[in-house]
């Protein structure tokens, strides 16, 4: 089960990387055009005003998950070099736990969020499904984390 769900996530890194890559594109044509058509042709286009700042959101959680799913988010170590081996598997399991029950409060919030945006917005509120989509990425990494930090407790020096 464990490595099925390491599998996915493997998988999952991948579809994050091309999806980062395509909305990083899709910003960058999104405002060339805006500007272009606003210069040249005078011609400004609320539509793409309003889709380059929901880019940069996607583009930023997108991020996000794959700098924690790399271990390359903000961390504070100094504490944790003074642990002994041990210790910084807790803590890294502890933190991982903290994660995850925070990821799921806010993944069921961003659900009922979402929910408010599409009665609102009809489908233009998807736009905010990157929301718990975000959350569930974290909920998923920090479980793992929290499992494999978990399972080396015994073993580690």
């Amino acid at each position: 089960m464990l490595q099925r769900l390491l599998d996915l996530d493997q998988w999952l890194e991948k579809v994050e990387t091309l999806l980062a890559i395509a909305l990083y594109a899709l910003l960058i044509a999104a405002v060339a055009v805006n500007v272009v058509a606003r210069n040249l042709l005078h011609l400004g286009s609320p539509f793409l005003l309003e889709v380059a700042p929901a880019l940069v959101l996607w583009l930023a959680l997108v991020g996000a998950t794959l700098g924690l799913k790399r271990g390359r988010h903000i961390t504070i170590g100094a504490l944790l070099r003074l642990l002994p081996p041990r210790g910084r598997n807790a803590a890294a399991a502890a933190t991982s736990l903290a994660g995850l029950l925070v990821a799921a409060a806010l993944c069921y919030a961003s659900v009922l969020f979402l929910q408010n945006e599409l009665i609102l917005f009809g489908a233009l509120g998807l736009r905010s499904a990157c929301l718990p989509l975000f959350f569930l990425m974290v909920f998923l990494r920090s479980a793992l984390r929290f499992w494999t930090r978990w399972r080396s407790l015994p073993d580690a020096a």
